[in-house]
């Protein structure tokens, strides 16, 4: 596979608000099937950042709460409100939404490939998805607040999960994510 990788000139990212200097370097696979290739790779980086269990926190809609929840017999997940609302439809009626969080325990690397094959469609429906560490989520204002005390590295997927980002302050360098990567 191949890929580009982007190193951030600024430090802000799409759904989460990081608090703490960090680095940020973007993934991006050379695909058309970006979103399949972007989920393989991102499984495969986060197999190598991360000690088990890890944590899988996503965004979701309002209508499909119940729903995401009934697979707690398969799965590890809590959900919480992230606060925010957005302008959606339903039966040709437009409301405001709450929009769910979801925090799933990644305790194997078969539960990490069905949390993917499971919601991954979410980030690339411009979702927050996000892997981290630490099994909480914070939201401030409505959207993902974490710190790099809490979480030294992270993975993002990007708009549309054309790719994702690597949010780290040990990794500096283009080569340091090369590395991880391949």
């Amino acid at each position: 596979m191949t890929y580009s990788i982007h190193h951030h000139t600024t430090n802000e990212q799409d759904w989460v608000e990081i608090d703490g200097k960090y680095e940020a370097f973007s993934i991006w696979p050379e695909a058309e099937e970006y979103v399949e290739e972007t989920s393989k790779l991102m499984q495969r980086t986060a197999e190598k950042l991360f000690t088990y269990p890890y944590y899988v926190h996503f965004e979701g809609y309002d209508d499909e709460i119940e729903e995401t929840l009934s697979k707690k017999d398969t799965y590890e997940i809590t959900c919480q409100l992230s606060g925010r609302k957005v302008l959606t439809m339903h039966a040709n009626k437009t409301y405001n939404a709450d929009v769910p969080s979801y925090t799933v325990k990644i305790a194997n690397a078969e539960t990490l490939r069905t949390v993917f094959s499971d919601w991954f469609h979410l980030a690339s429906q411009n979702m927050m998805w996000l892997v981290t560490q630490h099994e909480s989520l914070t939201y401030k204002n409505g959207y993902a607040y974490t710190t790099m005390e809490e979480n030294p590295k992270m993975l993002i997927a990007d708009h549309d999960a054309q790719g994702f980002t690597i949010i780290s302050k040990t990794y500096r360098t283009k080569e340091d994510v090369m590395n991880i990567v391949k």
